[in-house]
């Protein structure tokens, strides 16, 4: 699916990696490149996905998922059939890598909050009645120092200029998506103020 969108021209779809991530702990410049008084996000990601959304309406694909972890790609109708598949993923894997397992619901709603908004329509407010908590919306790559264990989903919009597909390869500066690499662009973050373990 990834070589229909290469033959869309740049500005007829978006580009976004999404990054997911579970703020452990307190600060820790050490280990995690932490700020002075806030997480560094991008150094507590454990889900990487890459998000394209069609603009043209032609090519059968409102949104095409790849997971950049194993590269497997899916395609979606809506914003929530999207939200939902990543919160079954990343719940699947969250107890082998915590202790306890996060709700699916839970990592759905930082998704749809970045995607739309964290609150204030229907939809989102029925995740967070089921779950309770509140999300919050910054800009950037720092998480207050307060939400310790919080749950975050990050939204970096790839620009156009900046990305092109190659041989069913998306490539950024002409190369491949660095999951290391510090992106330096508009990046949106919903999280949580409250640990989801407790839900």
């Amino acid at each position: 699916m990834l070589e229909k969108f290469s033959l869309v021209d740049q500005d007829l779809y978006l580009a976004y990696i999404l990054r997911l991530g579970y703020t452990q702990g307190e600060l820790n410049p050490e280990v995690f490149e932490d700020f002075d008084h806030d997480f560094n996000a991008v150094k507590h990601t454990y889900w990487n996905f890459l998000l394209l959304i069609d603009e043209t309406g032609e090519l059968d694909c409102d949104f095409l998922l790849i997971n950049l972890n194993n590269q497997e790609e899916k395609c979606f109708d809506t914003d929530e059939d999207l939200a939902e598949k990543i919160g079954l993923i990343c719940s699947d894997l969250s107890e082998d890598m915590f202790g306890s397992t996060i709700s699916p619901i839970a990592f759905e709603s930082v998704v749809m909050g970045v995607l739309d908004e964290p609150d204030g329509y229907e939809y989102m407010d029925d995740i967070l009645e089921t779950i309770g908590g509140e999300l919050l919306e910054t800009i950037g790559n720092g998480i207050p120092e307060s939400c310790v264990n919080s749950l975050f989903c990050m939204l970096i919009e790839i620009p156009e200029g900046e990305r092109s597909i190659s041989n069913n390869q998306f490539l950024i500066k002409n190369k491949n998506i660095d999951l290391e690499e510090n992106y330096n662009y508009h990046t949106k973050i919903v999280y949580f103020t409250e640990d989801v373990m407790t839900y």
